[in-house]
């Protein structure tokens, strides 16, 4: 049986105001149950719009889009009352992806483009990313990768610069699903690989699952059917863990093709059958449109190919309906294929006619160039933005440095003439001290010298006195000798 790519778009679609949520502990119901509890005992209207839109993303997840779509409504509503942009962006994205969800890609693009005007004149940088990522993935599912690439990597940049990594995984897995869709699976891998690290990380249930069914679709498409296996049924098990209905459907159809690959058809009518089943009741006519085309694919190996030609013929009429050129395309080649087995070969002529020209519109050499082109340019982008944050650091060092230097120049200077004015200070101190000691020391000589001079005249005196009068021995003998009568 020959490969197709119908369940290989499981591409994530985002809101500008929310993660992707991992549900760990609780299903989405639950979610669901719980934030009606709180919308039915609020009276603010903004916040009563933000409860709304919770509701609506969670019913978008498990695939009840009609009741997603009533709720996004009304908050729009409420929010265009109160003039709440944020709400009024919030609701349009919603809305867009509902419209996403149902095969509706151009009342998508309008929601999702009137969202983008609106986060741009906010400046709200993550609702700016969230757009972005969601155009790309519409104009993924019409075929035209060269614009889908163009917002993927514009959503890129902006979540590797604001460190958004939930939604840089989904950018990751959505360029990956572009490359796979291109044959490229060593791209395909290298980005949904990344993607997936990120997932595991941050612990968000959705996107692994999403890595998950990627890379098996890359091993496949590369000829890996163990490794694909593997990765699929991963897929699987979570998917049934929080109880999404369209991962369970996708997971499906993928162990389908496994089973079709290993010429194992009884197994993989059921699982096709399971998945077109879980499709119809949430209403999502791309996976219809995708399970049609593997049901019939494996009727023209096992047959009739009456009953092949009729799961192609609805194949191509609902995929024509919701512009889906990858399941077109397909469709038309299986009716080529089934029509030759039936004799009818101008009917065959004209489909596999059809086919070419599909595929020659999805994948065509200046296509590929253009995509490469993309890359390339986005790759530079980023390289220049590196060198440059690189040089602006340097130059930041190189200032700091000069600054360091000015500053250490001018502490010398200031060095040197503090030490020059305490030099000089010292130098007069100096001065003040040897003149005051001279002062001194004259005012000591003068006073020696009248000290000496004193002195002087004292023992001058002395001798004038010492001199004049007679000495004690001398006074005695006269006394005596009065007394004698001398």
């Amino acid at each position: 049986m020959k490969k197709n790519l119908s369940f290989f778009k499981f591409k994530i679609s985002f809101f500008s105001f929310f993660f992707c949520v991992s549900f760990v502990c609780f299903s989405q119901t639950k979610e669901i149950d719980s934030i009606k509890l709180v919308l039915a005992a609020e009276k603010v209207d903004t916040m009563i719009v933000k409860h709304k839109t919770r509701i609506a993303r969670h019913l978008v997840n498990i695939g009840e889009y009609d009741q997603s779509l009533k709720f996004s409504t009304e908050a729009k509503a409420l929010a265009e009352k109160n003039h709440y942009k944020k709400g009024i962006s919030n609701s349009l994205n919603l809305i867009g992806l509902v419209c996403e969800s149902k095969g509706d890609y151009s009342g998508a693009i309008a929601n999702y483009k009137s969202s983008l005007e609106i986060n741009e004149e906010i400046k709200d940088q993550k609702g700016i990313s969230g757009c972005y990522n969601n155009l790309g993935v519409v104009y993924s599912d019409q075929g035209n990768y060269v614009e889908s690439l163009k917002y993927y990597f514009l959503a890129v940049k902006i979540n590797e610069a604001t460190g958004n990594l939930d939604w840089l995984g989904n950018n990751y897995i959505n360029i990956g699903v572009i490359y796979g869709e291109q044959k490229n699976h060593s791209e395909a891998l290298k980005y949904s690989h990344k993607g997936l690290e990120i997932f595991e990380t941050t612990k968000n249930v959705i996107g692994i699952i999403a890595g998950n069914n990627l890379i098996g679709h890359c091993y496949w498409g590369s000829g890996d059917i163990p490794k694909a296996m593997i990765y699929y049924a991963k897929s699987l098990e979570l998917s049934k863990e929080i109880g999404d209905k369209n991962g369970i459907a996708v997971s499906l159809g993928n162990l389908g093709l496994m089973f079709a690959q290993q010429g194992k058809y009884n197994d993989a009518l059921i699982k096709h059958g399971e998945a077109l089943q879980l499709f119809e009741e949430i209403g999502n006519d791309e996976g219809r449109s995708g399970s049609y085309v593997n049901l019939g694919g494996i009727y023209l190996e096992t047959g009739p190919a009456k009953t092949a030609k009729k799961y192609f013929k609805k194949a191509l009429d609902l995929s024509k309906t919701i512009r889906n050129l990858e399941t077109t395309k397909m469709s038309y080649r299986g009716l080529a294929r089934a029509d030759s087995c039936l004799g009818e070969y101008q009917s065959a002529y004209e489909n596999y006619k059809q086919y070419t020209l599909y595929k020659d519109s999805l994948i065509n050499e200046e296509n590929t160039k253009k995509l490469v082109q993309t890359q390339m340019q986005y790759e530079f982008d980023k390289k220049e933005n590196q060198m440059r944050e690189e040089q602006m650091k340097l130059d930041a060092i190189a200032e700091e440095k000069a600054k360091r230097q000015n500053l250490f120049f001018l502490l010398v200077c200031f060095g040197a003439l503090a030490a020059t004015v305490i030099a000089i200070l010292i130098l007069r101190t100096l001065r003040i001290t040897r003149k005051q000691k001279e002062i001194i020391e004259k005012q000591k000589h003068i006073v020696e010298e009248k000290q000496n001079e004193i002195l002087s005249s004292i023992r001058y005196a002395k001798r004038i006195q010492t001199a004049l009068l007679p000495n004690e021995t001398m006074i005695y003998k006269l006394l005596t000798n009065l007394k004698r009568g001398d």
